[in-house]
């Protein structure tokens, strides 16, 4: 009951942080991207864990590789998406960063 809860509420989370990402590439404010980039770095970072677990502790079943390497192929897909609104993150970025020069006399 307990983990059922803490994963409900996580997946609350990543469904507001998805919206808040999909506003903050809307309207180019990059803070509403954090939360989603940070939700998204921890299922990646248990999936891998998911996939490492699957494969060697029962590394003595054949069938499991299958399993495994589907967990990984999805993995590789979150990894893509993560890097691409991470690359979203760094132009908006770029885009709001003040380009001041200092000039000295």
């Amino acid at each position: 009951q307990f983990w059922g809860g803490i994963f409900l509420v996580y997946y609350i989370l990543l469904i507001l942080s998805s919206i808040s990402m999909v506003m903050g590439i809307d309207k180019v404010h990059r803070g509403l991207m954090l939360p989603w980039l940070i939700l998204m770095f921890i299922a990646i970072g248990f999936q891998a864990l998911f996939g490492l677990w699957l494969l060697y502790g029962y590394y003595i079943y054949l069938a499991v590789v299958v399993p495994t390497l589907m967990n990984w192929l999805w993995m590789a897909y979150n990894i893509y998406c993560w890097l691409c609104v991470f690359s979203q993150y760094q132009i908006i970025y770029e885009m709001q960063s003040p380009n001041i020069e200092l000039l000295y006399p």
